[in-house]
């Protein structure tokens, strides 16, 4: 028999470093407004966004604050004796909302007239 101190027990959950990262949602196509969410397998993670310029924002999330071209990566860090990180990246272009609209409109008209 084997017995496990708590610290044992931390080190065994935690030992597949680096965490899984991923953004949601994910498309090529956002809205000005939307949020930029990071999660990872990892309860115990700390975030950071950075942007194609190399601003770094500390969080788990990041708004599409204008219209244009956004490339974001996130980093997970798992706080360990041993830290570990992964990231993941996204990138695509943020249009207005009434952009969005006005493609949806366009789409159902044709849609409509297919079939």
């Amino acid at each position: 028999m084997v017995l496990l101190r708590p610290a044992d027990t931390y080190a065994h959950f935690y030992t597949d470093c680096p965490p899984v990262v991923k953004i949601i949602p994910a498309g090529e196509t956002m809205a000005v407004g939307d949020v930029l969410t990071c999660t990872s397998d990892s309860t115990l993670s700390t975030y950071t966004f950075t942007d194609s310029e190399g601003t770094a924002t500390d969080g788990n999330t990041v708004t599409l604050s204008e219209e244009g071209s956004f490339s974001f990566t996130c980093t997970a860090t798992v706080a360990m004796d041993t830290p570990c990180s992964a990231s993941f990246s996204v990138s695509g272009t943020a249009v207005g909302k009434k952009q969005i609209s006005s493609d949806l409109v366009n789409y159902f008209a044709f849609f409509t007239h297919v079939h």
